[in-house]
């Protein structure tokens, strides 16, 4: 075609391969990977892939290690103790060490005070050798005060049957472990990964969230060692490449990490656990490569034979009903340990008005079991699922909201840095004194975040020590274990959070959570809105009491009767799951089809409504299947896009995979801009 003949012209007047970049920069356009892959298979064009140097290389320090056996060492040491000190106290510093072990000449000198001119001078008198010694780049780990049970619950001696049954039996069903909050699932993974290694075979543990990669690292390292490596987005280059490379050389045969850790070297794998299996975090949304990882974990363990643990005191709908029909197994931690209760759970209504003011930020309920906590010298959990000081800025004469101006959402207050923030695209501007429209001076924030919920609490506590926990206090590397171990040793008596919080973290000390607004993501237009309420509030709920001193939590809402609020204030999760599935059944939602989000983007609206169209009228040609759309996205600009959808709903099975490949390849080469996001998370 027309424009598929300027490429060939530039592969062919090459004498060379061209990279993509450079056959771009010959076309001087933008190369759709649909036009690639279609003259790739119609043979017109060869892909060839070019091995390139490593970008991140060993680590090499200058180390010191002993040239003559020890006794010449010792002979050598006494000889100088009294005319060189130094040299005297630098060879017994190496034999206090392993034969052969390389001192760091940095550790030595700022922990020992021996300088460089000591080391030179005994490499000279053939003493010692000085040379550079690759160096393995260790994550800095939380440390815990976990301890082994003496002995393992019913329920969890249970569970562990139930796998060696099914392994055994060569049953590859993944199996769905629900354990309510402080059940003791943290027993079972670790139980089975040790069976797993005296079998010889390596183990997998993906978690949602860093902080609880932080938190079960401390718990591994203590119980395996150094046998556990970590793989997560906050590590360093340096740190991820040394990770990588002593999985892959057999040296960490367990690897806990987040979702992209599911792709570890490992060989021989025999399990893998999929901690908090519900969380939507495991999908990775962004990117040419999308991928679910608690699926990609499910086929990996069945290619290997291996036992997979899908592990949650609020599994995903999906997975239960997985569970019920039969395609997994099952295994239920219903108690907590040594008999300790759930923690008592109070609704309160916010719907009745303050006089004049409006609703509190905080309840009387809420407020006395603050006070009561405190007094106690116990800890408290404050849960509020947005950041910032205020959810936007509003001009009370004019009504004007401040916006962002690539995307179609107002900017959030960030009121201790002084700047309004877009939580999408990271735009940040200043906080306007008056009103871009009216000049009104009447510009204030309205409704609240983690940021507030900490300014109010330093007013009305004084004294109370808080700690905030949002993506505005992990910016850095370390600032997350940093929280969480100040937190557990007690150095704080609040800890206010978002949903970081509330997964999975253990703190004995915590006996009060409240919850200032349950309703933030209850009215999400997303039909697993409240699925994700359910699970939010169950498991920030859960993190009372799970020291010996009972919890209890305080949910505040506008909507105390809804069935989410109402069962996670139970702890009931078979309620939740009972009405939640009947009302999937009902409007053909998963489990009981399968869904496939095309997002359609573009800086020209018209364009982005075009592209959707064509991909609308391309499914409505398919049979069997329910096309809703192109309709504009719930957040309808972004980055600088106009962005429009097309809903597909099909039979649960493999067609709408096969029928969305078929259809991208018969797309016009010349359309960018798509996005097809199987099974997906979030349809926002």
């Amino acid at each position: 075609s027309s424009n598929q003949q300027p490429l060939g012209n530039a592969l062919r007047t090459s004498p060379n391969p061209l990279t993509l970049k450079e056959l771009e920069q010959n076309v001087g356009s933008r190369i759709s990977s649909t036009m690639l892959l279609s003259l790739t298979r119609l043979h017109a064009i060869e892909k060839i892939y070019q091995l390139l140097p490593p970008r991140i290389t060993p680590k090499f320090v200058l180390c010191a290690t002993l040239r003559v056996t020890p006794e010449i060492a010792a002979a050598e040491a006494e000889k100088r103790a009294k005319r060189a000190p130094m040299q005297s106290a630098a060879l017994h510093l190496l034999m206090s060490f392993p034969t052969h072990t390389a001192l760091p000449l940095a550790v030595a000198i700022e922990e020992h005070g021996i300088g460089r001119s000591v080391w030179k001078r005994l490499q000279t008198e053939l003493l010692v050798d000085v040379d550079l010694v690759e160096s393995q780049r260790i994550p800095s780990v939380l440390v815990t005060g976990y301890v082994k049970p003496s002995k393992l619950s019913v329920e969890q001696n249970d569970a562990l049957s139930l796998f060696d049954t099914l392994a055994n039996a060569h049953d590859v069903r993944p199996i769905l472990l629900h354990g309510v909050t402080g059940s003791g699932k943290t027993e079972v993974y670790l139980s089975t990964i040790e069976q797993a290694l005296e079998r010889g075979k390596t183990a997998l543990v993906l978690v949602p969230e860093i902080a609880l990669t932080a938190q079960l690292m401390g718990v591994f390292r203590s119980r395996l060692g150094d046998r556990v490596a970590v793989l997560h987005s906050a590590l360093s280059d340096g740190e991820r490449r040394d990770e990588w490379h002593r999985i892959g050389s057999g040296k960490a045969d367990v690897v806990v990490g987040a979702r992209s850790a599911v792709f570890a070297p490992l060989s021989n794998i025999g399990c893998i656990i999929v901690d908090e299996e519900h969380e939507g975090s495991y999908k990775h949304e962004s990117g040419a490569l999308r991928y679910q990882a608690r699926d990609v974990a499910i086929a990996r363990a069945r290619s290997y034979q291996a036992v997979t643990i899908l592990g949650s005191a609020t599994p995903s709908i999906e997975s239960y009903y997985a569970a019920t029909q039969g395609h997994y197994a099952k295994a239920s931690l219903l108690e907590r340990p040594m008999g300790r209760s759930l923690p008592s759970v109070e609704i309160i209504d916010q719907r009745i008005k303050q006089a004049t003011q409006g609703p509190k930020l905080f309840s009387p309920a809420l407020m006395d079991a603050l006070t009561e906590t405190l007094e106690s010298g116990r800890q408290s959990i404050i849960f509020m699922n947005r950041r910032g000081f205020a959810k936007y800025l509003l001009c009370r004469q004019c009504g004007y909201v401040p916006t962002c101006p690539a995307c179609a959402v107002s900017l959030t207050l960030h009121f201790g840095a002084d700047k309004l923030m877009c939580h999408h695209c990271g735009y940040i501007a200043p906080v306007p004194a008056s009103c871009n429209v009216c000049s009104g001076k009447k510009i204030l924030p309205y409704g609240i975040g983690t940021e507030r919920i900490e300014a109010e609490l330093e007013r009305i506590f004084p004294n109370a020590r808080l700690m905030r926990m949002d993506r505005d206090t992990v910016s850095t590397k370390d600032a997350l274990p940093e929280i969480i171990e100040r937190f557990r040793d007690g150095q704080a008596d609040i800890l206010i959070g978002t949903q970081m919080v509330a997964k999975g973290l253990d703190f004995h000390g915590v006996t009060c959570v409240g919850v200032v607004a349950a309703d933030t993501s209850l009215h999400i237009p997303d039909f697993r809105a409240s699925e994700r309420t359910f699970q939010l509030l169950a498991q920030v709920a859960g993190r009372a009491g799970r020291g010996l001193v009972p919890g209890r939590v305080i949910i505040q809402t506008f909507n105390p009767d809804h069935k989410a609020i109402v069962s996670a204030s139970r702890h009931d999760y078979q309620s939740f799951y009972d009405d939640e599935i009947m009302a999937r059944e009902e409007l053909n939602y998963p489990p009981f089809s399968r869904l496939c989000n095309v997002i359609s983007s573009h800086e020209d609206q018209a364009t982005a409504l075009r592209t959707a169209q064509i991909v609308a009228e391309l499914l409505l040609k398919e049979s069997d299947l329910t096309v809703l759309g192109p309709a504009p996205c719930p957040i309808a600009r972004l980055r600088n896009k106009w962005r429009f959808h097309v809903l597909v709903k099909a039979p649960v099975g493999d067609m709408l995979r096969i029928i969305m490949r078929r259809i991208t390849i018969a797309l016009p080469a010349d359309i960018r801009g798509l996005v097809v996001d199987m099974d997906p998370q979030s349809l926002i």
